[in-house]
């Protein structure tokens, strides 16, 4: 899993902003989001997302495998990445 190449993005002081040029769209994340995103650009498996998101929120192994697998599939979706 990568972020797809087309694609833009920046972080804001409470998010994350991303931009796909080709299709016009704009999707903002808050700050939780933006954590995921930038720990799928740094190459980290979907087991070290939900480890690093137990530890810094302190939620249930069971929540963050939910939420991230949720949100991995939206953005999966949304074609933000492949």
């Amino acid at each position: 899993m990568k972020i797809a190449d087309k694609l833009i993005w920046r972080e804001t002081d409470d998010g994350l902003v991303i931009v796909d040029p080709a299709l016009g769209k704009v999707r903002v994340l808050n700050g939780v989001g933006a954590d995921i995103w930038k720990m799928v650009e740094a190459g980290k498996s979907v087991d070290e997302i939900e480890g690093e998101l137990v530890t810094a929120y302190g939620i249930s192994a069971e929540l963050a495998a939910t939420d991230v697998d949720n949100f991995l599939a939206d953005l999966k979706k949304r074609q933000l990445l492949q």
